[in-house]
């Protein structure tokens, strides 16, 4: 139960936690930067939760799913961002 509870509620904390990341403390954010970075954190946070349902192998544990997700949502957020802001 812990583990179907852990992962769905990290499915929309950590995207959302992400959105918080980007508009409090990243000043170069904008619209597409954040949207790819949210886009990517909940593709990861998906793959990581449900990887034995779409790949039938064991993957990374459950655990993971929050930091990974926003690790991956973060890096290219802050990317996108940077490099489509530039004139």
């Amino acid at each position: 139960m812990f583990e179907v509870v852990y992962k769905v509620v990290n499915l929309f904390v950590a995207p959302l936690f992400f959105l918080f990341f980007m508009a409090i403390f990243i000043p170069w954010a904008n619209p597409a930067g954040t949207w790819c970075g949210a886009l990517v954190g909940i593709a990861t946070a998906v793959l990581i939760a449900f990887w034995k349902d779409l790949l039938g192998s064991d993957g990374i544990s459950f655990l993971w799913i929050m930091p990974a997700s926003f690790t991956a949502a973060a890096s290219v957020g802050m990317a996108v961002s940077r490099f489509s802001s530039r004139p």
